[in-house]
């Protein structure tokens, strides 16, 4: 299942793992690797651990908590050295081993 988080957690990366469908939804690809770009920036050791994930028919669900030390400036932010911790929970939808909505 990690490697399916992995997958979900940086599309922008490997975009294969993501239907056709699911990318004209996001709408603007290059402004979400912005997005990860400032925030990678901000947090440069950022890391995300999945706490749980259940799968079942073509559903999967993930909570996971996010990490990193605030090293960057971000939103007008200054860097303050603190680390930030961040949870979540997403469930996305399986159509022939890819992501089709989330």
């Amino acid at each position: 299942m990690r490697d399916e988080w992995i997958c979900w957690m940086s599309f922008w990366l490997r975009p294969m793992c993501i239907t056709k469908h699911h990318l004209e939804h996001c709408r603007e690809l290059r402004g979400l690797s912005k997005v990860v770009s400032v925030f990678r920036a901000a947090f440069p050791d950022l890391e995300i651990t999945i706490d749980d994930q259940i799968a079942e028919g073509d559903k999967v669900c993930s909570r996971a908590t996010t990490r990193g030390t605030h090293q960057g400036d971000i939103f007008g932010i200054p860097a303050t050295g603190n680390v930030v911790t961040m949870t979540g929970m997403t469930i996305v939808r399986i159509v022939d081993d890819q992501i089709a909505e989330s």
